[in-house]
C-alpha cells in the first residue's frame, strides 16, 4: 500500500507541476525571456536567442535553448553557444515559476577583453562590486541574493589585452564556476589546451564579493601543466590593484623555455632546466617578489630571494641566492673547451647572452663550489 501511495503521490506531483508550467510549454519566447532575465539579474549581461526553447520534466526539470549569445553592453565579453541547458529548482515549479539553479553552455566561443570589466554595469555581481554583502539581519536580501553554477563544455576562448600585449587562444575549454550566492565562497575548476598543451586549473575564493568590492579574500589557486605546476595559498585584494600575498610552490621541467614564453629570453648561463621552489610570494599584474626562497635548480640548492619587475621599460630580474655546495658544471656546459682537438688553446668565441629584452642582476654566493674534479 505504501509503495502504491508513493507512486500515486509522484504521479500527482508531476501532474501538478505540468499544469503549473503548461503556459511555458507552449511559449518558447516566454521561456527565452525568463532565462535571459534571470541571467541578466545575476551577471548584468544581455542574453539573446533565436533558436528553439524546450522544457522537460524528466529525468529532472530542465530547459534547453538553442543558439544563445551572451554579451555585455560594450562588447568586452561575448559568448556564442550552440545551446544552453538550464537545470530548474523543483519547488518554484509548483507555483508556475522557472528558476535556474545552474546553466551549461555547450561548445561556447568566448571573446574576452582583459582590460575591461564586463560585470560593472548591472546585476548582482555589479552590486557586489559596489559594496560587499553582509550576512547580518540589516541586509538579508543582499546576503542571500542567488547566483548559481555555470559550466562551459568544450569551448574556445580568445583572451585579449592591449595594456599587457596579450592575444591568446585557448581550446578545449571545460570550466565550472560555482558561486551560489553573494555571501557564499566561490570555486572555479576545469581544463584547457594552450598551444596544443593541456592544463588543469582550480581556484577557491573565501569571500569573492568582498574581493570584487576592493577588500581582501582568502584564496587558493592551482595550475598543473606540462610546462608549469604552481600552487598559491594566501590572500588576494583588488584595490588599488590586484595583488596576491601568501605561500607559493612551483615546479617546471624547463625554466629557460618557460621564461622565454612568459617574460623573454634569460641572459643567464646554465641549463636552467628542472626546478622546484617554495617561497613567500607577493604577486601583482606585472611583478612578483619571492622571499624566504628555497630553490632547487639543475641539481643545486639555493636560499634567498628573487624578484621580477615588469613595470619598467626594460623588465628586471634580480635576486640574491646562497648555496652551501655549488656545482658549477651546469653553468660551464655552454662554454667551449679551453683546449681544442689539436692540443692548442681553443680560439672559439665565448657565447654572448641575449640582453636585448630583459635586464638581470643576480648575485650568488657559495660556502663551497666545485668545478669538475
Amino acid at each position: 500500500m505504501t509503495f502504491k501511495f508513493k507512486w500515486i503521490a509522484a504521479a500527482a506531483g508531476i501532474v501538478l507541476v505540468g499544469a503549473a508550467l503548461a503556459p511555458w510549454t507552449f511559449s518558447g519566447a516566454a521561456m527565452r525571456l525568463e532565462v535571459a532575465r534571470q541571467l541578466h539579474d545575476a551577471t548584468g549581461l544581455t542574453v539573446t536567442s533565436e533558436g528553439r526553447a524546450v522544457l522537460a520534466l524528466l529525468p529532472r526539470p530542465r530547459i534547453k535553448i538553442e543558439n544563445v549569445r551572451i554579451n555585455d553592453r560594450d562588447g568586452n565579453l561575448a559568448i556564442e553557444s550552440e545551446w544552453l541547458r538550464g537545470d530548474l529548482r523543483i519547488l518554484p515549479m509548483f507555483a508556475g515559476r522557472l528558476e535556474l539553479v545552474s546553466a551549461s553552455l555547450f561548445a561556447p566561443k568566448l571573446s574576452i577583453d582583459l582590460d575591461a570589466n564586463p560585470f560593472a554595469e548591472q546585476g548582482a555581481i555589479a552590486r557586489a562590486m559596489e559594496s560587499a554583502p553582509t550576512t547580518t539581519a540589516n541586509d538579508p536580501p543582499r546576503a542571500t541574493e542567488r547566483l548559481g553554477i555555470v559550466t562551459l563544455i568544450n569551448g574556445a576562448a580568445l583572451l585579449k589585452s592591449k595594456s599587457r600585449q596579450i592575444n591568446m587562444a585557448v581550446e578545449r575549454l571545460f570550466m565550472t564556476i560555482d558561486w551560489r550566492s553573494l555571501a557564499a565562497p566561490a570555486g572555479v575548476n576545469g581544463s584547457f589546451d594552450l598551444a596544443g598543451e593541456p592544463a588543469q586549473f582550480a581556484a577557491w575564493f573565501g569571500r569573492p564579493a568582498e574581493l570584487l568590492s576592493g577588500k581582501t579574500s582568502d584564496v587558493s589557486l592551482r595550475l598543473a601543466s606540462t610546462a608549469l605546476n604552481i600552487n598559491l595559498n594566501g590572500a588576494m585584494t583588488s584595490s588599488p590593484r590586484w595583488q596576491f600575498d601568501g605561500a607559493m610552490t612551483a615546479a617546471s621541467p624547463n625554466v629557460r623555455d618557460l621564461a622565454a614564453g612568459l617574460i623573454g629570453a634569460l641572459p643567464v648561463p646554465g641549463r636552467l632546466e628542472t626546478a622546484n621552489l617554495v617561497a613567500s610570494a607577493s604577486i601583482r599584474t606585472n611583478s612578483i617578489t619571492l622571499a624566504d626562497l628555497r630553490l632547487n635548480l639543475d641539481g643545486n640548492s639555493y636560499e634567498g630571494a628573487l624578484a621580477f619587475d615588469g613595470e619598467r621599460a626594460r623588465p628586471l630580474l634580480s635576486g640574491t641566492l646562497a648555496s652551501d655546495n655549488l656545482n658549477l658544471a651546469p653553468f660551464a656546459e655552454y662554454m667551449p673547451d679551453l683546449i681544442d682537438s689539436s692540443g692548442g688553446w681553443n680560439r672559439t668565441r665565448f657565447p654572448v647572452p641575449d640582453v636585448a629584452s630583459i635586464d638581470v642582476d643576480l648575485r650568488a654566493s657559495a660556502t663551497r663550489a666545485r668545478a669538475g674534479r
